[in-house]
């Protein structure tokens, strides 16, 4: 009898010792992340892997929120902003999502997700919002981000493998070739096309002495209003002690499908050549510069225009004619006056 009541008390013990365990780990689940919420979030085992690694190359990008599915984060969530990050040439993010419609896939910028992990991971400032976020994720207290773009998002995420193959070479900056994945996706692709043919195997874009992007790339409307349209000056290659340029000059169509630019000028340069805004902008006011335009006076033009120079040469300007659909080429001197020989029509 002593004996079945000694076994009795050992079996309540651990019946006891068993449900205070659970009780310690259920009130225990969450430890501090937020110390302004009185929500807390904690570490808790990976919720989930996924092997879709994409690499975006697309514009104009986002991760937005998810929704709230545990009503006690609520403060931590509404704190944090509906647009989380905007996404960057070359950002990894990973697919949470088996799916092939990437409308409705949802996305972490690292392949297992804990707390832990998230805090171990090296994100940027920018990316401050989105890692509190998916920390509300991890733990089931939200649903993952999804992409928010008016570009086509399924042109815009692409496998690592073809990142490699098709952008690495050209586009990961380096230190004399600054500012060339800030390109529109659209420019990319034309650029690659370029590099890959007879005429542009010896260019690339890359930095010289004292140059920085801002000599080598142009942005403004050329033939209508609010288009980002770009001219780039590309470098030869084969000759470092000599100066050799090639111009390309892009438009936009009046009705742009997924930023399908287009070719409307080119030109070489032997010698280094400076760009200018022949409409622009300073301390809150517009400014616009008149040209001849093969006149004797001076005109304004609709839409804005790139003024080229160069030493020891006159100062040209390229303006959009839409009958021809090209950049048009005018020397910057009276009609009247009498062309030097080395000026060029």
């Amino acid at each position: 009898m002593k004996s079945k009541k000694i076994i009795f008390a050992i079996f309540a013990f651990l019946i006891f010792a068993f449900a205070g365990l659970l009780l310690f780990k259920k009130t225990n689940i969450f430890k501090n992340n937020e110390e302004s919420s009185n929500n807390q979030i904690n570490d808790v085992a990976v919720i989930s892997q996924n092997s879709n690694e994409f690499v975006f190359v697309g514009d104009d990008s986002y991760l937005i929120k998810g929704k709230l599915t545990d009503e006690k984060f609520r403060d931590i969530y509404e704190k944090l902003p509906d647009t989380l990050y905007q996404l960057e040439f070359n950002d990894r993010i990973f697919a949470m999502d088996k799916t092939d419609d990437v409308n409705d896939m949802t996305f972490s910028l690292i392949q297992e997700n804990s707390p832990t992990n998230l805090d171990k991971f090296q994100g940027t400032g920018e990316q401050e919002n989105l890692i509190k976020y998916l920390k509300l994720a991890v733990n089931g207290k939200a649903t993952y981000p999804k992409i928010s773009s008016l570009a086509n998002r399924f042109e815009s995420l692409i496998d690592p493998e073809e990142f490699h193959t098709k952008y690495a070479d050209y586009f990961i900056e380096t230190s004399d070739n600054y500012g060339i994945s800030a390109l529109p996706s659209g420019i990319k692709l034309k650029l690659i096309e370029f590099f890959n043919s007879d005429e542009g195997k010896n260019y690339r874009y890359r930095t010289k002495g004292n140059q920085t992007s801002r000599d080598l790339m142009w942005s403004g409307e050329l033939t209508g209003l609010n288009k980002k349209e770009m001219a780039i000056l590309l470098n030869h290659t084969g000759n470092n002690l000599e100066d050799r340029y090639m111009l390309l000059v892009y438009a936009l169509p009046d009705q742009p499908r997924a930023q399908q630019y287009y070719l409307v000028y080119n030109e070489v340069f032997y010698d280094k050549v400076l760009m200018d805004h022949l409409k622009y902008s300073a301390d809150g006011e517009d400014y616009s510069e008149e040209i001849y335009m093969n006149t004797d006076t001076k005109v304004t033009t609709p839409y804005n225009g790139i003024l080229l120079k160069q030493v020891n040469a006159p100062d040209y300007a390229l303006v959009y004619d839409k009958n021809f659909d090209k950049m048009i080429k005018y020397i910057q001197q009276p009609k009247s006056q009498p062309k030097a020989e080395n000026e060029v029509e």
